[in-house]
């Protein structure tokens, strides 16, 4: 669903729901695409009754997809390290280890990354880049997914790795004085 992923806009979604032969032809007759249609839109609500919505007739995997994708979003409008934390958090609920979701296995390890930057010299500006790196990937590999079978092979799919800017031997020296 790109309205939820935010890839498309509510004005964009309510257009083509309310523009569809389909939809219109089915409105009496399919429960479902009635309670799509009567969602309000415009309440600030209307995402969580379309997913409530969406739950009864979709598979876990894209509904998972679709949380990710809406956690990793809130993520990139994070600026706050402590709320970027909690947000990986959130995405870590949904891990289960018997799965083989390599996404949902990144952001567990950006969570232990998180909790262990409180006790480490884990750079917490580097590791909020990082986060934001990871998130806007699946933002814009979600984009590509049209099915619901390829929103279950994006969750086994892993990113690409983030690459840590090297420092100069400069840097290392200032590090190191800095310390001193």
């Amino acid at each position: 669903m790109n309205v939820i992923a935010n890839n498309i806009s509510i004005q964009e979604f309510e257009n083509w729901l309310y523009e569809s032969e389909f939809l219109n032809d089915n409105l009496k007759q399919n429960s479902f695409i009635f309670n799509i249609v009567n969602i309000n839109y415009k309440d600030k609500k209307w995402k969580n009754t379309l997913k409530a919505s969406l739950i009864e007739k979709c598979e876990e995997e894209y509904i998972k997809t679709l949380s990710i994708s809406d956690t990793c979003l809130q993520i990139l409008n994070s600026k706050n390290f402590y709320e970027i934390r909690e947000l990986v958090s959130k995405n870590k609920v949904k891990f289960d280890m018997h799965e083989d979701h390599q996404i949902l296995y990144k952001f567990y390890d950006l969570e232990i990354s998180f909790y262990q930057s409180e006790y480490t010299h884990i750079d917490k500006n580097e590791l909020i880049k990082e986060t934001k790196f990871y998130a806007n990937q699946v933002i814009e590999n979600l984009k590509f997914c049209n099915s619901i079978s390829e929103h279950k092979l994006f969750l086994c799919s892993n990113l690409k790795p983030y690459l840590y800017p090297q420092k100069t031997l400069k840097q290392k020296i200032f590090a190191f004085l800095k310390k001193i």
